[in-house]
């Protein structure tokens, strides 16, 4: 009887979680109900229908209730009665000072109940995975079709005409589908995974929201860093990543030659020109590293440490110059009226401006939560810290998925500070922060092959 209901429960938590992409990803149209979004309203009644079912399988002896054991879970327990208030607050409001809505402090109610129901969740199934690509490939689909076909009303109206919100979507598919994919040794499997992200980055480069371009690139230089480098690893995440640079450097002919980009890009035809000579010597010395492995090897168990260290540098870089090109772009692009130097001209109109002024431009999600409660902004600030106080005690390149977690959380974050994410994909990310603090993953014992560089081997 009790494996019964255990089943019967994996079940119910299965069926819950199954729902999140298809109404996070799906649920784009802007009708309201209740005073609120549909996907809002979505979210909260699936919340509250599984926290009734915890809370009755918790009275029949099957877990305990969700008593706060972490600082994390006080924090959030205080966000919940906040925003309970909050609405209270508002429904003795005159009406007729304006229109009442309940959207803000519904969507951190929804976040606090899925948060402690998050939690009770201890199996992440390999199925999740795929389930939540195939809703983003419908979304994809459709996004793409709205997009070039000109329909600005309906379904994805919203995220088109945001790119913060349609990047916040995008990216989320667009970074599973890579880690599926660099995970991954079926070779069917593989390759539907590798349609997913070329789609992924084509949205992403037709969206062309600056700070998710920058993000994804990130992600590609952190894969190596945070999980164990082997050679098959660092092979495919290096595949996708010069996909990636070739879609960027080919946008120029697309604004140039069609019709299809709204946003024209500020990648020029000599942009281009400078990204494929940059790409083309990358290549140069990654094969030329590639080369010194020696034939017979079995690349899954060959740890490349020293191109390890390597990648940790190109992504301290990278960050610095994200950092100067968000904060001292306007400088950069006063300084750059100089005709005998095109080059620098090029790289600063190309790179450095357009960045600084779509960062200059968006609204930050955490201005926007300011703007409509500075207690609930601190309240999801302090949350935010620990969350990634926590990670970081649960981080093991032994513990892949686990990581997998982590990197698609922290991605999340740094979106926040860029532009605001589409609310309704936020329980998702949620859900993958959860995972990342509290999922407790065995870890991987592998054996691994070691070849010293410095002996002209690898």
């Amino acid at each position: 009887m009790k494996i019964q209901s255990r089943l019967e429960r994996k079940k119910i938590t299965a069926l819950f979680i199954a729902a999140l992409p298809l109404i996070s990803l799906l649920c784009g149209q802007k009708i309201e109900a209740a005073g609120m979004p549909l996907s809002y309203l979505l979210f909260f009644l699936s919340a509250l229908a599984y926290a009734g079912f915890r809370i009755w399988d918790a009275r029949n002896g099957n877990g305990g209730m969700w008593i706060p054991a972490y600082k994390m879970d006080f924090v959030v327990w205080a966000l919940l009665a906040w925003n309970l208030l909050s609405i209270m607050g508002k429904m003795f409001q005159d009406p007729d000072t304006g229109a009442i809505h309940y959207q803000f402090e519904t969507v951190w109610i929804v976040v606090g109940l899925l948060y402690f129901e998050y939690k009770d969740i201890k199996e992440i199934d390999d199925w999740y995975w795929d389930w939540i690509l195939y809703a983003g490939l419908v979304m994809l689909g459709r996004f793409l079709f709205c997009y070039l076909c000109g329909w600005e009303t309906g379904w994805m109206a919203e995220r088109i005409n945001d790119s913060g919100k349609a990047a916040s979507c995008i990216i989320l598919v667009s970074m599973i589908s890579v880690f599926r994919y660099c995970f991954c040794r079926v070779r069917i499997r593989s390759a539907f995974y590798l349609a997913i992200s070329v789609i992924g980055f084509f949205a992403l480069f037709i969206n062309y929201n600056i700070p998710s371009l920058w993000i994804m690139a990130l992600v590609f230089l952190a894969i190596p860093v945070l999980f164990r480098p082997t050679a098959e690893l660092v092979k495919r995440d290096m595949q996708l990543f010069f996909v990636y640079g070739f879609l960027l450097s080919n946008m120029s002919l697309l604004a140039n030659y069609t019709q299809m980009l709204r946003r024209k890009p500020a990648i020029s035809l000599e942009h281009s020109v400078y990204l494929e000579l940059l790409l083309a010597v990358g290549g140069v010395v990654f094969f030329h590293y590639w080369d010194r492995i020696p034939e017979g090897v079995d690349m899954e168990r060959l740890v490349l440490r020293k191109m390890r260290h390597g990648y940790r540098f190109l992504l301290v870089m990278a960050g610095i110059v994200f950092g100067i090109l968000v904060l001292g772009g306007g400088t950069l692009a006063q300084s750059a009226d100089a005709p005998d130097r095109p080059v620098r001209t090029a790289l600063v109109s190309g790179f450095a401006v357009p960045l600084h002024e779509a960062v200059s431009q968006a609204k930050s999600g955490w201005i926007c939560c300011l703007e409509n409660s500075g207690i609930s902004t601190l309240l999801l600030l302090l949350t935010a810290v620990l969350l990634l106080t926590e990670m970081q005690k649960n981080y093991s390149v032994a513990k892949p998925q686990t990581t997998v977690c982590q990197m698609i959380a922290m991605a999340f974050l740094a979106q926040t500070f860029f532009y605001a994410p589409d609310a309704g994909v936020l329980p998702m990310y949620l859900l993958f922060g959860v995972w990342g603090v509290f999922y407790r993953e065995p870890r991987q014992k592998v054996t691994v092959t070691k070849i010293n560089l410095n002996k002209g081997d690898c």
